[in-house]
């Protein structure tokens, strides 16, 4: 009767749940005007098909730019609640939920406010990351942002379909695209459940991207697999983890990271205040990623990536420890509810990221239909899930 009873009542909260898991306030990403900076584009992939299916991918180039002038690659997976969206919706993510397009306007204007780190940093840590920024001014990079299908219990089985997705991605994108065609000016980020993917389809594909940075991962249970695909490596890469005290996946992350650094792998951590939203995102989040990038991609005029440290009297020398600095107690002058922390925390010098190793040759073949992207939102829209 107790067994009857308790699924009787798990019924009655059915309906609740349902909505609870699709909040009619969330809405599916969708394009939006282009940076005054940028040129936003649409492209669709229609090789490296996953489930069958091309994928479609926003390209964003800096305006401007001189004849014959090439930048580093960025590809900027979304967040999970993008990869269950249709993928026309799910590749904007970025622009119109993460507002990548403010944040890459922060960084061209050289300075940072508390509003474009959403209120999430103390003010040493805003400090600090000016410092960082007026040592490595934002010189623009071509961004793309591709839909990619989520995550699963297991990452094996879609993993199989990203992995290769995103080694055409970056070949394609070195064919058609003012981009450097070297490793060390290749990086792959993203956010949430697709840190999940830079941590394990990232080591895979050592041979073409340089950098990694994941922001608010989802490590939690992926711990022996990323474990396993960061020691296989062909090549060393340079990694960055940006997590939040108010994530859940905060202390597995870190857990992570310290473990990682008992097996000999380096990886910079960094925290923050705030929750696990698009709001993080939005802010510092943002910041973080394309600084980060910024720092560990090489333009072939710098025979070698300077440190992102920007000045040797500022911080202790590198070490090859992936502890994690703890967070001490906020200043006053820090945001309400901020912890403050360090005002540097560990980097690691990365040896000769820039040797290419050669991956072979993807048996894909992409055609792309390009459209400047609309003015304006389109209606919403249900249907298909993105996967």
């Amino acid at each position: 009767m107790q067994r009857r009873a308790f699924l009787a009542s798990m019924a009655a909260f059915a309906p609740s749940l349902a909505r609870a898991a699709k909040d009619p306030a969330v809405k599916d990403a969708h394009p939006v005007p282009a940076p005054a900076a940028l040129e936003l584009s649409t492209v669709t992939l229609e090789g490296g098909k996953m489930y069958g299916r091309s994928s479609p991918a926003v390209v964003a180039l800096p305006k401007g730019r001189a004849k014959g002038e090439k930048f580093p690659l960025l590809v900027l997976l979304p967040g999970g609640e993008h990869t269950m969206q249709k993928r026309d919706h799910g590749c904007w993510g970025w622009w119109s939920d993460f507002k990548l397009g403010d944040t890459e306007a922060a960084l061209r204007r050289g300075t940072l406010t508390d509003a474009d780190l959403g209120g999430f940093a103390t003010e040493a840590q805003r400090l600090d990351l000016g410092g960082r920024l007026a040592h490595r001014p934002w010189r623009g990079m071509v961004i793309v942002t591709p839909f990619i299908l989520r995550r699963q219990t297991q990452l094996e089985p879609h993993g199989a379909m990203v992995t290769p997705f995103l080694r055409a991605l970056v070949e394609w994108a070195r064919k058609e695209l003012p981009v450097f065609g070297d490793r060390a000016s290749t990086g792959l980020g993203g956010i949430s459940a697709s840190g999940a993917w830079v941590l394990w389809s990232g080591p895979q594909l050592a041979d073409l991207f340089g950098a990694l940075v994941a922001v608010q991962p989802y490590t939690d249970g992926y711990e022996k697999p990323i474990t396993k695909m960061l020691k296989a490596r062909s090549a060393p890469q340079a990694m960055r983890l940006v997590t939040s005290l108010g994530d859940r996946l905060h202390k597995p992350t870190v857990a992570l990271v310290e473990a990682l650094g008992k097996d000999g792998i380096a990886v910079d951590h960094a925290a923050y205040a705030g929750p696990h939203a698009p709001s993080f995102a939005a802010g510092v989040g943002g910041v973080e990623m394309l600084l980060s990038m910024e720092e560990r991609l090489v333009r072939p005029e710098v025979k070698a990536a300077p440190s992102a440290v920007p000045s040797a009297s500022a911080v202790p020398p590198p070490t090859a420890s992936a502890s994690v600095a703890p967070v001490v107690a906020p200043s006053s002058s820090a945001s309400p509810g901020a912890p403050a922390t360090p005002s540097r925390w560990p980097r690691i010098a990365l040896g000769s990221a820039a040797v290419a190793v050669a991956g072979g040759t993807a048996a894909f073949w992409w055609k792309t239909r390009r459209k400047a992207a609309p003015p304006d939102d389109p209606p919403a829209s249900g249907g298909e899930p993105g996967a």
